[in-house]
């Protein structure tokens, strides 16, 4: 089976949020396949990401995909056990 990459909804728009804050930590509480991670690290390679997916196969695909890029904290987890 041929899994397609996850593409990011409104990519412009998300950096562009982003951006108000300079981020030096990002989350991303419903990490998928690190579409926005990947997105987001591209734009802030110095950010530290947390990536939280309940999903342990989902999570797995979200590290690989932003495999080698900066500081990437993965945490497998429902978003709302977020505190």
């Amino acid at each position: 089976m041929i899994v397609s990459p996850h593409i990011p909804v409104l990519p412009s728009e998300v950096i562009q949020l982003a951006k108000i804050g300079n981020p030096t930590w990002i989350l991303d509480a419903t990490a998928g396949e690190g579409g926005h991670s990947s997105l987001l690290l591209d734009s802030f390679p110095e950010a530290n990401l947390v990536m939280v997916d309940r999903d342990a196969v989902m999570l797995e695909r979200a590290k690989k995909t932003v495999e080698g890029r900066g500081k990437v904290f993965p945490i497998r987890s429902n978003f709302s056990e977020i505190d």
